[in-house]
């Protein structure tokens, strides 16, 4: 049976992670991507939208998530960007049409962190893909990139 989101999104993030008050429990996380509010214009948006694996919404994450923000350090409003989750645990995102190529790591102990880059950078991407093998992550093409990044997490 398909359910229907209560607010639709498009070039978001969605992963399924654990709950971090029930390692045995699992949601649907969805981040950031361009809302489509009836009637209006798409934004894009930063924001966090969590479901139990039966697709009911779960606003009781509110309050934490408001807890673990960091103005400095959550990423701003975005949309196209890569992304990808490692043991269903910790949300890693980069790039995106309105970035410049940061790259950002979500965990539910410490909320959002900006991962700082050295070296040569994959730069401003958007429309590409993280993949995560190991202890790296691979940054897969993207509108203004023709190379595979390897990064060590």
């Amino acid at each position: 049976m398909w359910y229907t989101a209560h607010e639709s999104r498009a070039a978001c993030a969605m992963h399924i992670m654990a709950d971090p008050n029930d390692p045995n429990r699992f949601l649907i996380v969805i981040f950031g991507g361009a809302r489509y509010p009836d009637g209006g214009p798409p934004s894009n948006t930063n924001n966090f939208l969590i479901y139990d694996l039966n697709y009911k919404l779960q606003t009781s994450f509110d309050e934490k998530l408001k807890k673990l923000a960091k103005p400095n350090s959550d990423p701003k409003s975005m949309a196209d960007f890569a992304h990808c989750c490692l043991n269903q645990r910790t949300l890693i995102v980069h790039g995106g049409r309105q970035s410049n190529g940061e790259l950002h790591v979500f965990d539910w102990t410490t909320g959002w962190r900006k991962i700082k880059q050295k070296g040569l950078l994959p730069g401003k991407l958007y429309g590409h893909y993280l993949i995560a093998q190991g202890e790296y992550i691979y940054l897969v093409a993207g509108q203004q990139g023709k190379k595979t990044w390897k990064l060590k997490i």
